[in-house]
């Protein structure tokens, strides 16, 4: 078994956020049922979603990221991000995530985009070159991705956040 944290961020109406950085050391089986969120939803009632917002939420606006959110996914190898799809504040979050998880030696995000993209993607962050005229979509992550992009053009190859798509 190895530890993975999961964090699930969530505006709300006012534009703060609240994350959810769960600590948990998980199996196979619940990690799958973790990942499989997009084909099924599970019920969960009302008060016990309640209890685990007030017993793990971490509220917070802005793009800073508070230190007990880091503190708590930096002892992990694996960082679960929940669904984030079309939601241009999630990315942006997530930019701020990556770049401060960078300091603490977290070195590549995988995304859940098509496989066949995945050159473009490590072409494009590390300023390749292959396809100068391509940008990420910004409702498919072209803010997350040109953040790391620029993120990337300030460090040594050997410290660059690499992204990688993995559907």
């Amino acid at each position: 078994m190895r530890k993975l944290a999961f964090l699930s961020l969530a505006p709300d109406t006012r534009g703060a956020v609240t994350a959810l950085a769960w600590k948990r050391t998980v199996t196979s089986a619940a990690l799958a049922a973790m990942v499989s969120g997009c084909s099924g939803v599970t019920e969960i009632p009302m008060p016990v979603l309640e209890q685990v917002v007030d017993r793990d939420g971490v509220p917070f606006a802005g793009q800073a990221i508070p230190a007990e959110v880091l503190d708590r996914l930096s002892p992990y190898r694996v960082v679960l991000v929940g669904e984030t799809h079309l939601l241009v504040e999630h990315r942006e979050l997530m930019a701020a995530l990556v770049r401060e998880m960078h300091a603490r030696g977290f070195r590549q995000i995988l995304l859940e985009w098509p496989h066949m993209v995945d050159w473009l993607l490590y072409d494009f962050v590390n300023d390749g070159g292959l396809e100068p005229q391509w940008r990420p979509n910004v409702f498919l992550g072209g803010v997350l991705i040109t953040s790391i992009r620029d993120f990337n053009r300030s460090l040594p190859p050997d410290q660059r956040v690499q992204v990688r798509a993995i559907d």
